[in-house]
């Protein structure tokens, strides 16, 4: 356990160079943003999450920033939740965005992703629906925390079975929590599938073991995404332990 323990962030969202505008948002511990690129400091609870407006949904940019707006709602950002208040409260943002829909034909069938994690000084605890996804990037390897929610339908095509929203009221929150401590050194990444369209883990886990600091790092994933020709919207937080 960390006599202190200092977390930093830095996150950014981005369209991407094919999309007309961004379905993804992210959440800086209370902060949404679907744009631009974010800091952010604590030695206290904090939380992390991203959210991707499912594609073939309409108004995905408005389902995503809703689902994290309204975990600002239903989640006191001072309080480290355990399982049952997180499953709870998913379930209750999950309603809300039906109720919002039925109110707002426009965006009927609107549906996101959702993933990230709470941190606090002994440990952390994942929310995840959808196939955004949450990494630890320890003793230099990615650990993949989450597991996307996509199933094979045919030999070439995936299809997204879990999320909020959408025509069903059939979420299912999966929550993990950390088997160990936090470290000093530990650095989890929170993102949308949009990096791993350029940045597959060998690649990550090069940039992450280089000794340049943090937001250097994340400017140079975005960067090398952008000039790939990233087909889909990134969103991607990068947060670091430090004792």
């Amino acid at each position: 356990m960390f006599t202190t323990m200092k977390v930093s962030a830095i996150g950014f969202s981005n369209r991407g160079t094919i999309r007309q505008q961004n379905e993804d948002a992210i959440l800086m511990h209370t902060d949404v943003f679907q744009s631009g690129m974010h800091h952010f400091e604590t030695d206290d609870t904090a939380r992390f999450f991203v959210a991707d407006g499912v594609g073939g949904a309409p108004a995905g940019n408005v389902a995503s920033k809703y689902v994290l707006h309204q975990l600002n709602k239903n989640i006191d950002a001072a309080v480290f939740p355990d399982q049952d208040v997180l499953i709870e409260a998913a379930l209750r943002i999950n309603m809300s965005l039906f109720d919002y829909c039925s109110s707002h034909p426009p965006c009927s069938g609107m549906a996101s992703t959702l993933s990230g994690l709470f941190i606090s000084d002994e440990s952390y605890r994942v929310l995840n629906a959808g196939d955004s996804c949450t990494l630890l990037f320890r003793d230099q390897k990615l650990i993949q925390i989450t597991t996307s929610d996509e199933i094979r339908v045919y030999p070439d095509s995936m299809v997204l079975a879990n999320y909020f929203g959408g025509y069903q009221q059939s979420l299912v929150p999966k929550v993990v929590s950390g088997d160990s401590q936090l470290r000093n050194g530990d650095v989890f990444i929170v993102s949308t599938d949009g990096l791993f369209h350029c940045f597959p883990v060998a690649r990550l886990e090069k940039v992450l073991a280089n000794s340049r600091p943090l937001h250097e790092k994340a400017r140079a994933i975005l960067e090398k995404s952008l000039e790939m020709g990233s087909p889909d919207n990134i969103s991607c937080i990068f947060i670091s332990i430090t004792a």
